[in-house]
């Protein structure tokens, strides 16, 4: 998991290593298809967005973390003129389950982390209207790879397993919601603020991929938890939570009832 001085796309990779391998045991996760998908997702996407572009669009802002969980809707409802007064002030970034959500409100993401099971018709239109796109490309999503391609080209590509820069990265974390934390922590962020992100046993609405699987959604949801509490710790964040319940990071955290 992330540790303190972790930094950066370069960093060692080992923690990381040591967190796939664990939700490989947990979830038997296919490993060679994730080494082969981002390769595929090199010639679908030919990416175009860099980790230094992602650098410039989090310097100086608040960053404001969307999942899509149970107390997604009152969370957006809560800080809907918050968003529109200190707009340029905050990077949002956004699990692709939150997506549609946020398109609802009239907001449009600055960064979409995607394993590319969210609604497509609120990814095309998120891409349409300017939003960069992380996709992890991993063994179990080539199928969405060939479809969104049509949509999506301006992209940064991640992997679980290894790095290839300036190409693939691997930021860290598992889930969409936790994985947006551990890049944005990566990338120089120390306070952000998680909207929607519950990972308790309720599923949320939005939350469109966990309808073929709940069992195993619930267990994806405990390893994000876990993942994301690493990160709080590991990297000393300042998280403020609009709904959902609190974490046990050891960072300096508050929370916002629902």
């Amino acid at each position: 998991m992330a540790m303190a001085g972790d930094l950066g796309p370069l960093a060692p990779l080992t923690n990381r290593l040591v967190t796939y391998v664990w939700v490989k045991r947990i979830l038997d996760l296919p490993l060679l298809r994730d080494v082969v998908s981002p390769l595929i997702g090199l010639i679908l996407f030919r990416p175009r967005i860099d980790w230094h572009k992602l650098k410039s669009m989090v310097r100086g802002r608040v960053a404001v973390v969307f999942g899509a969980g149970p107390s997604l809707a009152s969370g957006l409802a809560r800080l809907k003129g918050i968003l529109a007064k200190y707009r340029g002030a905050l990077l949002l970034a956004c699990a692709d389950g939150a997506v549609k959500a946020l398109l609802e409100q009239g907001v449009t993401p600055d960064i979409v982390v995607s394993d590319l099971d969210g609604d497509p018709t609120a990814l095309s239109r998120a891409y349409r209207e300017g939003s960069v796109f992380v996709i992890l490309c991993h063994g179990d999503n080539v199928g969405r790879q060939l479809l969104m391609r049509r949509y999506v080209r301006r992209v940064f590509m991640t992997s679980q397993v290894y790095l290839l820069p300036p190409l693939i990265w691997c930021t860290g974390g598992f889930t969409d919601g936790d994985r947006a934390v551990h890049m944005l922590a990566r990338l120089g962020c120390r306070r952000l603020v998680l909207v929607g992100m519950d990972f308790g046993q309720r599923i949320g609405r939005y939350s469109i991929g966990a309808r073929k699987d709940l069992a195993r959604k619930r267990v994806k949801l405990r390893v994000g938890r876990l993942l994301l509490e690493a990160a709080v710790r590991g990297f000393g964040l300042k998280v403020l939570r609009v709904g959902g319940d609190s974490l046990d990071g050891g960072g300096q955290h508050r929370g916002v009832a629902r």
